[in-house]
């Protein structure tokens, strides 16, 4: 008869069983990963505030065919040339700067190239 009681006790003791989790639950909870520095950038870009930007076109190219490329931390953006487009702020600004430093340049070259030798350049598209 001790031997019962000893099977009973142990029954007692024991924790009850959770019910278990479909296996697709357990999947997924095991598979989500660390972001990416891509998927954080365009994260990131999104929140920023907007500003409306326009690139212009090259004299050889054609409204709506030409785009410029802008890649930050791997994340890629393509805009369109010659039509104003809303970007995030840190694209605008590099656009702003890339424009900046080649007005810069084409000014730096043109002083140092006589009157009597420099090009008109016409922007009048």
């Amino acid at each position: 008869m001790p031997r019962t009681k000893n099977l009973e006790a142990t029954k007692e003791t024991k924790a009850p069983k959770e019910p278990k989790a479909p296996k697709e639950a357990v999947i997924e909870s095991k598979i989500e990963r660390p972001k990416t520095k891509i998927e954080l950038m365009k994260e990131a870009l999104a929140k920023q505030p907007k500003r409306s930007i326009m690139i212009p076109l090259e004299p050889n190219e054609k409204k709506g065919l030409a785009f410029e490329t802008v890649q930050l931390n791997g994340y890629t953006y393509q805009l369109m040339k010659g039509v104003y487009v809303e970007v995030p702020e840190q694209i605008a600004q590099i656009i702003m700067d890339s424009q900046k430093q080649t007005m810069e340049a084409l000014e730096a070259a043109q002083r140092q190239v006589p009157n009597a030798d420099r090009l008109e350049l016409d922007n009048s598209n």
